[in-house]
């Protein structure tokens, strides 16, 4: 059964998919991602996270270079594969690790980071939130308006 919350992640899966062997291709490695010892994957990771961009060369975004990685992990871990790797934390993938990390900082600093804040709701209206009577418990016909619903991208 297919639930919401993993449908972000069955698309990043499929997207990888489609992005890997064309990378692959274009930089002649002829071994499947599935087929790699690690040395290779962690070799052609660092090299991945290091070179992967859009088609009109920007670089991916920190939220989209952090999926990759999962969507690979999940990929590998998949039951036909059972690969049973921790692409994150295990050590022996330390250096494309290492190489992911450094392209968020520099990411960073060349001020590319996606995340956009909203400002924070002033005292003056959090005030006016808490006393209205919209926000009351004693307010049964408010209650269906009161239901936070949590929402991510597959949602909206």
């Amino acid at each position: 059964m297919i639930t919401l919350q993993i449908i972000p992640t069955i698309l990043f899966i499929e997207i990888f998919l489609q992005i890997a062997p064309t990378w692959c291709k274009e930089k002649q490695i002829r071994t499947p991602v599935e087929d790699m010892s690690l040395g290779q994957l962690d070799a052609n990771l660092r090299r991945f996270y290091a070179e992967a961009r859009k088609i009109n060369e920007e670089m991916y975004s920190k939220k989209t270079l952090l999926g990759f990685r999962h969507a690979i992990e999940r990929h590998l871990n998949q039951p036909h594969l059972s690969r049973s790797l921790k692409l994150s934390t295990d050590p022996r993938f330390k250096r494309s690790n290492e190489m992911l990390d450094a392209q968020l900082v520099q990411m960073k600093r060349n001020g590319l980071e996606n995340t956009k804040h909203k400002p924070a709701i002033e005292d003056e209206d959090l005030k006016n939130l808490k006393t209205s009577k919209a926000l009351s418990p004693d307010t049964p016909s408010q209650s269906p308006k009161k239901c936070v619903v949590p929402r991510g991208p597959a949602l909206l």
